[in-house]
């Protein structure tokens, strides 16, 4: 008699039911914050499902681990171009809005 092995999607599927139903690990999660996190979370993993599949990984806790450190990261790297563009921004405003070296010598010349 043959071992009957589940495919990776429903053991994937099985474990996020778990996680959110059965352990109530989702609804143990007191911050509004890290509940929305683990929803969007979810999502990710789900839409991923192909490369978690491709990665050769066998645990599925593995494989979500790694792909929510992707996905932090692509968060991060995110963030990080958002703050260089509004860096940016602020110098230009800044160079607008200062006077040029001459008007100030301009300006004092006139009060003399």
């Amino acid at each position: 008699m043959g071992r009957i092995t589940p495919s990776f999607r429903r053991v994937f599927q099985n474990t996020i039911f778990q996680l959110y139903k059965k352990n109530d690990f989702y609804h143990s999660l007191k911050e509004p914050g890290h509940q929305r996190a683990f929803i969007s979370l979810v999502k990710v993993l789900s839409s991923e499902y192909a490369a978690m599949w491709n990665s050769g990984i066998f645990c599925v806790e593995d494989i979500m681990n790694l792909l929510a450190n992707i996905h932090i990261r692509a968060c991060i790297n995110q963030l990080e171009e958002n703050i260089t563009r509004l860096e940016q921004l602020v110098q230009c405003k800044e160079k607008e809005r200062s006077p040029s070296t001459s008007q100030l010598y301009d300006n004092d010349s006139e009060t003399t």
